[in-house]
């Protein structure tokens, strides 16, 4: 288990009961039964009632140092079969449960305790249509991976180690759950059964809004399954954005006040992409949402605009740098997460691509096996015990003759000369470096 960054804080055990609401109208027959949001909080301004909500810059959450994997089961892979996206893994209902369950404990077992469901609902091509990640319109089987399966699973590795947390990374605009376009036999690839739906609301006037009722709702109900089902954490895409919006209160200042939200007590609430800092008296400064809630951004993101490489302090903030694919531009190694890992920022981890990487990363419970082969040099000292004896070569080659990992092989499985395969080149490659 990655142990480098503790986790500051337990987050406790959340009961959450659901009471049925009917949908109205021609929808009450489609609709499944939605949770009750009729006293959902909604923060208000007593000044300005249902339209904005000011933050206390001094409220402070705490942040969470260890590195997070991504599972995904979206991944935009489209076709008139596959009008969600879903990526192969995913795309069989009857099977979506299991095959998730598979991925979970690939990432619990590489010793991840931080897991986050990339767009569990998929994305419609057109999204500005369905948002990403709503529960409803899913299939039974679909809903039952999350609602069950996940479930299940969760209450089972929470057992095991309180500190796991599951999150979601989900959309910022939310429509209702109810809309006709999420009906069984809708056309997912045309707009006129979402435009035709008088609670439909087009690109951004869904979006998040903490001092809105309707929004307050929509939000607590398309989230509202994936908390039953065990996710204690909420991403959501798009979030950093302030402006282009009808209300008063922006997407990032809503993202603060979920924090506050009793109806999210326990929840770890954050947001995609890290917000731009400005320019005071010719000193940058870091924008306060930035030190008041946890942020991730890929990690192109950081590459491509100037001040979001600023280093933050570890100990009040937590800004997330996400690894995707490794060979596409811009180009990453292990040494550049490594990086970003050293000035205090939190790694994100896509399960296909850099899993390999993160396990190499984090190999010890201090980083020992990373620091010493590519920073020391100090291979031979295999188990990590500062010195070197027999009881190195007796590890690594009780390690080398072990069964093969799920994963990709890191060193501490015996893949010592780090090129993604575990055979006898690596006996030769440690009994040189061990002789020397």
């Amino acid at each position: 288990m990655f142990t480098d960054s503790p986790r500051l804080c337990m987050i406790g055990a959340r009961s959450l009961s659901v009471v049925v609401l009917a949908c109205a109208g021609v929808q009450a027959q489609t609709c499944p039964p939605l949770p009750d949001a009729s006293g959902v909080f909604v923060f208000e301004d007593l000044g300005n009632p249902g339209r904005s909500y000011s933050i206390d810059p001094g409220q402070a959450f705490t942040p969470d140092r260890r590195p997070v994997a991504v599972v995904s089961p979206f991944n935009g892979s489209y076709s008139d079969t596959n009008p969600m996206g879903w990526v192969g893994w995913f795309r069989n209902p009857e099977t979506s449960g299991p095959e998730l369950v598979q991925r979970l404990d690939d990432a619990w077992d590489a010793g991840f305790r931080r897991i986050v469901i990339n767009r569990p609902g998929g994305i419609l091509r057109n999204n500005d249509m369905v948002q990403m990640s709503m529960f409803y319109y899913l299939e039974p089987a679909r809903r039952q991976a999350y609602s069950v399966h996940m479930r299940s699973w969760i209450i089972e590795k929470r057992a095991i180690d309180p500190s796991l947390e599951v999150g979601v990374f989900i959309g910022s605009r939310h429509n209702s759950p109810c809309t006709p376009c999420l009906e069984p036999g809708a056309d997912l690839t045309s707009t006129s059964d979402c435009t035709d739906d008088p609670n439909y609301l087009p690109g951004w006037q869904g979006r998040l809004d903490a001092a809105t009722r309707r929004s307050a709702e929509w939000t607590f109900q398309n989230t509202h399954p994936y908390l039953y089902s065990g996710v204690d954490a909420l991403w959501f895409d798009s979030a950093s954005l302030r402006g282009n919006t009808t209300g008063a209160i922006s997407m990032r200042d809503s993202i603060l006040a979920l924090q506050h939200n009793p109806d999210y007590a326990g929840v770890h609430i954050g947001g995609e992409a890290v917000p731009e800092g400005v320019v005071v008296d010719g000193q940058w400064r870091p924008n306060p949402a930035v030190l008041q809630a946890p942020w991730v951004a890929l990690h192109r993101f950081f590459l491509q605009n100037s001040r979001a490489g600023e280093v933050y302090d570890p100990q009040t903030t937590e800004v997330g740098v996400a690894f995707m694919k490794p060979d596409v531009n811009p180009v990453y190694d292990i040494r550049d997460m490594a990086d970003f890992r050293d000035r205090g920022y939190v790694l994100w981890s896509w399960r296909a691509f850099s899993f390999d990487f993160m396990q190499r990363l984090y190999d010890g419970d201090n980083n020992e096996f990373y620091d010493s082969v590519v920073r020391e040099g100090t291979l031979a000292d295999f188990n990590g015990d500062d010195r070197v004896d027999t009881r190195d070569l007796h590890d690594f080659l009780e390690r080398i003759t072990a069964p093969q990992p799920p994963l990709r092989p890191s060193i501490w499985d015996g893949d010592v000369n780090n090129d993604d395969h575990r055979d006898f080149a690596d006996v030769l490659y440690y009994l040189g470096v061990y002789g020397g």
